[in-house]
């Protein structure tokens, strides 16, 4: 009784080794992750600028939401500094200033599948294919950053 007891101990703990294990080996290849350079200004702009040259944003918000309404103003940003276009959906008929002329459409919305707010969708000027930019409120850094990572997917543009 007393070796059987013995050998389950023995067994838990080298179970427990090889998940411990496991988890150091999965944890040093985390840190051996390839770590991206955020772009500095200049590149920054040259970003948004190949960006407009191909794409629109589009902003889809409810006017009820406030992560809609903050994000509104890093868009105008955008929009007033790197002459980004920007198209506007509202989800509820409803306005935020500045995207006082957008678009209601329930068909918008259920053609492409909006269930957040707010949702940036990046629109190809020339064949309207349309990619996600992001669902949920992010920062002009984030956002940016995504715009980069959009242009490096669809046209390989390196920015690291």
């Amino acid at each position: 009784m007393k070796i059987k007891v013995h050998i389950l101990m023995l067994i838990a703990f080298l179970c427990h080794l090889s998940t411990s294990l496991f988890a150091l080996d999965m944890f040093d290849s985390i840190n051996k992750a390839k770590i991206y350079k955020y772009p500095d200004k200049s590149e920054i702009n040259n970003i948004l600028s190949e960006f407009n040259k191909k794409f629109s944003i589009e902003f889809v918000y409810s006017s009820q939401c406030g992560f809609c309404h903050k994000l509104s103003y890093i868009l105008k940003n955008l929009q007033e500094n790197n002459r980004v276009k920007i198209e506007s959906i509202t989800a509820d008929g409803g306005f935020i200033h500045g995207f006082e002329n957008a678009l209601y459409s329930e068909e918008y919305l259920k053609l492409n599948n909006i269930k957040a707010y707010p949702t940036l969708v990046a629109k190809d000027i020339n064949s309207n294919q349309r990619y996600l930019i992001a669902e949920g409120y992010l920062s002009e850094i984030e956002l940016r950053g995504n715009i980069g990572a959009l242009l490096n997917y669809v046209q390989g543009v390196r920015y690291e």
